[in-house]
């Protein structure tokens, strides 16, 4: 069985093999194995849900390509008809063309304010002046992890106040070693959680679960598909286990 997880996750799973029977014990020794994989991925995950306690303002951020917009409009019908918060959208994205229109679009069938920011401090004046919103939704730009001009703008404009929350998006089609390559581009600005795109794209997992288990870091929500607002769903342990073994093929 090859799983595509990194030889030192595979190598802690065999140090402790000679105790999954009496532990995990199934009618077969590949049902003991994926319950003790099941376990084992539960404990190593760490996901955190939307605290929406008080003002929250969320940045999305990512390389291009990973449906940052798309993600961004999904949460904010979500929060707006289900949970009734005072939002507003804010886009620094103004080098893609379009790129406002489509919040624009967003913005209007929502009935919600769309705020744009050129520079880091038209985002400080527009922060300020919404304070007395729930929720303000940041939208910025695709960036390449090896356009360091790009990345050097972003962080000036993430530095504008300490409340912002940045959610680095991820595509699941992305490959291993370059998912590893981006995170560390963006390790420029602090990260609050991984938000996984695109899962509808690809049946292997094992990249996006490896990123996870390299740095430990928090995953939120996880998208699988274009439909606003239906495509997306907040991360648990059991889904990101049952994702990954879901695909394992198992004799």
């Amino acid at each position: 069985m090859s799983t595509g997880l990194t030889p030192e996750f595979v190598h802690g799973l065999m140090k402790e093999m000679p105790t999954l029977e009496k532990d995990f014990g199934g009618s077969s020794i590949s049902e003991t194995v994926r319950n003790y994989l099941h376990w084992k991925l539960m404990d190593a995950v760490d996901v955190i849900g939307p605290t929406t306690e008080g003002m929250k303002i969320w940045v999305f951020i990512g390389p291009t390509g990973v449906g940052k917009t798309t993600t961004l409009a999904k949460l904010a019908a979500q929060f707006r008809l289900k949970a009734q918060k005072k939002i507003t959208l804010i886009s620094l994205d103004t080098y893609r063309i379009g790129a406002v229109d489509q919040l624009k679009t967003y913005a209007g069938i929502l009935k919600l304010p769309l705020e744009v920011a050129f520079r880091p401090e038209d985002l400080k004046k527009i922060i300020e002046s919404n304070m007395h919103q729930d929720l303000l939704l940041i939208d910025t730009v695709g960036r390449s992890p090896n356009d360091s001009k790009h990345l050097e703008e972003l962080r000036d404009f993430l530095a504008v106040h300490p409340r912002l929350e940045n959610h680095l998006l991820l595509s699941a089609t992305t490959k291993d070693r370059d998912l590893s390559q981006i995170v560390q581009r963006f390790s420029c600005v602090p990260i609050k959680s991984y938000i996984f795109t695109k899962l509808d794209e690809t049946d292997e997992y094992a990249p996006l679960l490896n990123q996870l288990l390299r740095d430990r870091k928090p995953l939120s929500y996880l998208t699988n598909g274009q439909n606003v607002p239906e495509d997306i769903e907040l991360a648990t342990k059991v889904r990101v286990a049952n994702l990954f073994l879901n695909t394992l093929h198992w004799n």
